[in-house]
């Protein structure tokens, strides 16, 4: 393996020995700063080929960004394993582009909606309509943070799923 990084693209479907027309400018600078550029066929990657995907790829060509179209987890799994056979590596590994934001796999990890499973989410302040401000005793203003109960009155209870399930009320009484 030589000891340069080089940059995988993904090639032109319509005219395979050139990158994809997007990447040119990237292409162009990575060129330009004598980086190594080699070209994958993502056709190929996303139906399940990694091989025929990597047959551009020199054998022991050295380690390699990815920088094409976005492909699920499991093929770039496919894709690491194809160019390990080939002596080359990827410098994101499998397992940190499946930690990356890919949003199928975002949402089955921590659905937006669902409860935290830490337990329930800390009680806002409800403010009424705006009042004058006095001080009182306390010296705390009207209208401000000493209508909140503090966190040990703040309830420990389970909250039940409908809790969450509701919309938001919006209030627009001024």
């Amino acid at each position: 393996m030589t000891g340069r990084t080089g940059f995988l693209f993904c090639a032109d479907p319509l005219r395979p020995n050139r990158p994809d027309p997007h990447f040119a400018d990237e292409v162009a600078a990575v060129r330009a700063a004598g980086g190594r550029v080699a070209l994958v066929d993502h056709e190929a990657l996303l139906s399940g080929d990694a091989d025929r995907a990597v047959a551009r790829v020199a054998r022991g060509s050295g380690p390699y960004w990815y920088r094409g179209w976005m492909v699920p987890s499991g093929r770039y799994t496919e894709l690491e394993k194809a160019l390990a056979v080939r002596g080359c590596a990827l410098l994101t590994t499998a397992l940190d582009y499946r930690r990356a934001p890919e949003r199928a796999g975002r949402r089955r990890a921590a659905p937006l909606n669902a409860p935290a499973a830490a337990g329930p989410r800390p009680r806002r302040c409800r403010r009424g309509p705006q009042q004058p401000q006095s001080a009182s005793s306390t010296g705390a203003v009207s209208g401000s943070a000493a209508r909140c109960s503090p966190p040990s009155q703040v309830s420990k209870a389970n909250p039940s799923r409908a809790q969450y399930s509701k919309p938001p009320s919006i209030s627009l009484t001024w």
